[in-house]
């Protein structure tokens, strides 16, 4: 499933019932975000909503394949502290 399916349509809540849908409500979600070239504000509502979402039932969101451009937007947000962020998914999936 690619996250910008759910970019364009501003249902926050719908998009992430979606996602943990489409990936059968994990208790660890693996995000691979190494496609998108930018974070809009859309992305980071749905991310924070991701994240708020899985750790009310004992889960995690790790973000993996950020491009710097992206990393320094979660920074300048003071994002990065919010999720459990790795260089890949190897790395992600190993933890």
């Amino acid at each position: 499933m690619l996250l910008t399916e759910f970019l364009d349509v501003g249902d926050t809540a719908k998009h992430v019932d979606e996602i943990l849908l489409a990936t059968g409500y994990p208790s660890r979600l693996n995000l691979d975000l190494s496609r998108l070239r930018f974070l809009p504000n859309s992305v980071l509502k749905l991310l924070l909503a991701l994240r708020d979402r899985l750790k009310f039932v004992g889960g995690a969101l790790v973000i993996t394949g950020l491009r710097v451009r992206n990393y320094n937007t979660l920074t300048r947000a003071h994002l990065t502290n919010a999720f459990d962020i790795n260089d890949d998914l190897q790395t992600a999936s190993a933890t």
